[in-house]
């Protein structure tokens, strides 16, 4: 898709969150075909129901056959809707803190919540809370899904929703510099009106923890256009104190990607000029869809130097630091770290996980120098770290 059509894709965008008119050179563009092309990069980063909407108000003539994706985008809400809340009351009930994260708060920023989707609930509790936390839900019919991550359960509501409960909001070792201000994340938040253990980030904590978990999967190939525009929406509603929120993205070295994340969302929603690196991440987001391509992870992983071993290495051997926060018995006896890396292999190595690892290295084996040096250039430029051991 050449500049011009994408041009259409983000005055549609405009047109739903900021609601202005889709200009009269990009009205003209919209044919059937273009419609068709446009709805394909909609859906691969999660946004069909916007442009269908968008669509619907343009191109009526055309808009028929996108109508379903703003019918499922609303369900979607109302369902996630009563489940937050249902969560939120269990919680509540039992008198234990948390936060909702995600989708959960940014939908609140959007000219209408059914605009944000989400495919799971988000909810920060204290570590030391997790397992009062699962016997509460586990009583009102929540299941486990699998072991504890690095950074959450997985549990899944009686109604089938997705559900993850975090206990923290550390990056998995990706943004070392960020965890000690991601750490402090219980001393920025204030209870919800009405409630006594629902509580609020502030809003530069939110606004870190988004620019962090965004820097995260953009190392791993991609992180979609939403992202941007939920940071574009909390530049524009939130509340945030912009000397603490500097303070907090100096001490993590992510100033620079904070000033190119809200440049390429300015791009994007306010007609703002290109420059060298938005130009780059542009072209870098939209090829990566909403969850990033082994494509991209395998240009990041080559940008950074690392070869094709190491990187399938550090796939198979999780570093300790990271395996005891799934198996907390491993810090007192380091002995058996061999032991809980079979377990790991015997939990994750399933068929849709060793697709993954085997098409990252397929993607890794056809970088080319260029591809690695043009990736390494725009990291640079965004001042995100590459590994370059």
């Amino acid at each position: 898709m050449d500049r011009a059509e994408s041009a259409v894709f983000f005055g549609l965008l405009r047109q739903v969150i900021c609601g202005t008119e889709l200009g009269e050179s990009e009205r003209n563009e919209l044919s059937p075909r273009l419609a068709c092309a446009l709805m394909e990069l909609a859906a691969r980063h999660d946004l069909a129901h916007l442009a269908a909407a968008a669509i619907q108000k343009t191109a009526p003539e055309i808009s028929q056959d996108v109508a379903q994706a703003v019918y499922t985008a609303v369900y979607r809400s109302e369902q996630m809707e009563y489940e937050l809340q249902r969560l939120c009351g269990i919680l509540e009930g039992v008198h234990l803190p948390f936060v909702p994260l995600k989708g959960a708060v940014v939908r609140q920023l959007y000219p209408e919540r059914w605009m944000r989707t989400s495919c799971d609930i988000d909810l920060l509790v204290k570590a030391q809370d997790t397992d009062r936390a699962i016997a509460a839900l586990s009583q009102q019919g929540y299941e486990r899904t699998e072991d504890n991550s690095t950074h959450d359960y997985c549990l899944r509501s009686p109604s089938g929703v997705h559900i993850e409960l975090h206990y923290t909001l550390r990056q998995d070792g990706e943004l070392i510099d960020a965890d000690p201000v991601l750490d402090t994340v219980w001393d920025c938040c204030r209870s919800v009106d009405g409630w006594e253990y629902r509580l609020q980030m502030s809003g530069e904590m939110m606004v870190f923890y988004h620019l962090a978990h965004m820097a995260k999967h953009l190392l791993h190939g991609g992180c979609g256009v939403r992202p941007f525009v939920d940071l574009w929406l909390m530049e524009s509603k939130l509340p945030v104190d912009k000397g603490a929120l500097e303070q907090m993205l100096a001490a993590a070295g992510l100033g620079d990607f904070y000033r190119a994340a809200l440049d390429m969302s300015r791009v994007w929603l306010e007609s703002a000029p290109y420059t060298d690196v938005t130009c780059g991440l542009e072209e870098y987001v939209l090829s990566g869809g909403a969850y990033g391509t082994s494509l991209n992870a395998a240009k990041t992983q080559a940008a950074g130097g690392g070869g094709r071993l190491r990187a399938f290495m550090e796939m198979v051997f999780l570093p300790r630091e990271n395996l005891q926060v799934i198996y907390p018995a491993l810090k007192n006896r380091p002995c058996l770290a061999p032991v809980y890396q079979l377990r790991r292999w015997l939990r994750v190595f399933d068929k849709n996980k060793r697709k993954k690892i085997s098409d990252l290295n397929r993607a890794r084996a056809g970088v080319t120098d260029a591809q690695a040096q043009k990736t390494a250039e725009l990291f640079d430029g965004l001042g995100l770290p590459l590994d370059k051991k």
